[in-house]
């Protein structure tokens, strides 16, 4: 079992030319999406709405294989983000935050709502600079099993994260205990100015001793662990990048629990590298295809976790 805890709100997408449509997302859900569609057993620790658009995030994960951890609801409305494409399928976002369900998770809650048959937990998401759910995420990374891989994802974001001052205190209390840590250039160029994106995550690796995969949405992948590998990302033509790191990372955590690995491989570049070629993999097809919508276990290879 896999346990994603992060975001889960409505994508409102605003194309080109200023045509709307919507879609289930936030980087948690969009990451438990993406391992349950791969087969692979995941649950969801995220604030849900009471509201029709919180029915409508749950049907989503149920339709998609994804366990819901709370089985609560909130009645705060649920969370909106609007998805800004350029011409380019890039993404740029903005959040209707206030007073919303996305912090409406608590330590009392999300604690018993781990499975104890978690082998891996996934904490990430702009919900990181977020009480009471920051305070949440904090004690479920501190209170993991010794044998439980734990993988960040700070997702940065300029109008939330930077604004906020829970979040650089939240990710400062999670690192000690993050296994691996995945970030983008854009996340180390805000949390690091004054540093190179690879100098960054480098001490970030030497710092807390964990792995730290280095995505770019135009360029190579850079692993840095004991060693640093970096592995070409293929060209695909780009509908857009909504959940493309999302998508990464559901890629990466399937492709390790499938392969029955633990918490005591992320130090061996071997099944780290594999891992991340899948990674790559799933995240280039979710860049095929509009909005957040990762691939199926059929859309891909049949060797694809091998």
């Amino acid at each position: 079992m896999i346990t994603s805890m992060g975001d889960a709100l409505v994508d409102v997408i605003i194309d080109p030319n200023g045509e709307i449509s919507s879609v289930v997302g936030g980087a948690g859900l969009n990451t438990a999406l993406t391992v349950g569609r791969l087969g692979v057993p995941i649950q969801m620790i995220a604030g849900i709405s009471a509201d029709s658009l919180g029915g409508r995030i749950l049907r989503t994960l149920v339709e998609n294989g994804v366990r819901d951890g709370l089985h609560t609801r909130t009645p705060k409305p649920t969370t909106i983000a609007l998805a800004s494409l350029g011409e380019d399928g890039s993404a740029t976002y903005r959040f209707m935050l206030d007073d919303t369900s996305i912090a409406a998770v608590t330590s009392e809650q999300a604690l018993p709502a781990v499975h104890p048959d978690s082998t891996a937990v996934l904490v990430g998401g702009v919900s990181l600079a977020l009480d009471p759910f920051a305070s949440a995420a904090v004690d479920v990374v501190q209170g993991a099993p010794e044998h439980c891989l734990v993988m960040l994802d700070p997702n940065y974001r300029p109008a939330i994260s930077g604004l906020s001052p829970i979040y650089a205190d939240t990710i400062a209390a999670i690192l000690p205990r993050v296994d691996v840590l995945k970030v983008s250039v854009e996340d180390l160029v805000a949390l690091y100015p004054d540093m190179t994106p690879p100098a960054s995550a480098e001490h970030l690796r030497s710092a807390h001793g964990c792995t730290v995969l280095l995505t770019a949405g135009d360029g190579d992948l850079m692993i840095f662990g004991d060693g640093e590998i970096s592995l070409p990302v293929p060209r695909v033509d780009v509908a857009d990048t909504v959940a493309a790191g999302d998508a990464f990372s559901g890629g990466f955590l399937s492709w390790w629990h499938i392969n029955d690995l633990g918490r005591s491989d992320a130090g061996s570049m071997d099944p780290l590298t594999k891992a991340a070629r899948a990674g790559i993999l799933v995240a280039a097809k979710t860049c095929e295809r509009i909005g957040a919508d990762p691939p199926h276990h059929s859309d891909l290879p049949e060797d694809w976790a091998m």
